[in-house]
């Protein structure tokens, strides 16, 4: 598990819009980095709980809203 990989994608999120809106139809977007199957799936579908249980800084997790839906 890389925490940096995944907040780097909540960074780019919550900074880049275009980032984001491509982030939410086409997760291949990822490809670029290196990430867990665990952490995408958690980034794509905007699973708050996992981002938590994965140590991601509250204030990020706020800014994955961005990508998806809270579940």
């Amino acid at each position: 598990m890389s925490l940096e990989q995944v907040e780097a994608v909540l960074l780019a999120a919550r900074d880049r819009p275009t980032f984001a809106h491509q982030l939410a139809q086409a997760p291949a977007i990822l490809t670029g980095y290196d990430l867990t199957p665990e952490e995408r799936h958690a980034l794509v579908d905007f699973d708050v709980a996992a981002l938590e249980d994965m140590g991601v800084a509250k204030d990020l997790v706020g800014a994955a809203s961005v990508i998806g839906r809270p579940r």
